[in-house]
């Protein structure tokens, strides 16, 4: 057995220290075939629903299962509030059996600081946490995206479902993502 003294000023060196910076990506056109929309505009080719319990009756009735359902995160204008309101959407998405297979897209409106020009909403950021939660108990079935502007973000969303991560933002007409990467020359650890 050897032992080594512990010297924490050297244990942390800039090798060793990464952040999560949100960086652009090049937003390759991808199709939203087979789609299904909840509530919010989406990209051609998808199928509108009134809301989840709906999409869950026509695909236990036969129509099938979307690849991507796209919902809109519920704001303040929601009974409950926007936290109270994802809530609710999730356990509403995760109790239907007959979803099982769809990935949920949220799209929530300014919910992170993905770039200047748009101010967050601070409580479409607490409902993103809460997004961020349920998607790391369940990997691969929630996405999260949050734009400036639902309305013209249409366009984004096939983008950012293909792009393979779990959280992508929307700003300007750019698409976003928060990859891990190295901390810049200069920063310090603890």
């Amino acid at each position: 057995l050897v032992l080594r003294a512990f010297d924490p000023a050297a244990a942390v060196t800039r090798e060793a220290l990464f952040r999560l910076d949100w960086v652009p990506v090049r937003d390759e056109p991808a199709g939203a075939d087979g789609w299904a929309a909840v509530g919010v505009d989406a990209p051609g080719g998808t199928t509108r629903y009134p809301d989840i319990a709906a999409l869950a009756t026509a695909v236990r009735a036969g129509a099938p299962v979307p690849p991507v359902t796209v919902v809109r995160c519920p704001g303040p204008e929601s009974p409950a509030g926007s936290a109270a309101g994802v809530l609710g959407l999730l356990h509403a998405w995760l109790a239907e059996d007959a979803l099982s297979a769809s990935r949920l897209l949220v799209v929530a409106e300014r919910a992170v600081d993905a770039g200047p020009g748009t101010p967050v909403r601070p409580a479409a950021a607490a409902a993103s946490g809460l997004l961020r939660v349920a998607a790391a108990e369940h990997p691969g079935r929630i996405v999260l995206s949050a734009v400036d502007d639902p309305a013209t973000a249409a366009g984004l969303l096939a983008a950012g479902v293909a792009a393979g991560e779990p959280e992508v933002a929307g700003r300007g007409g750019e698409l976003r993502v928060r990859p891990l990467g190295a901390a810049p020359p200069g920063a310090s650890g603890p």
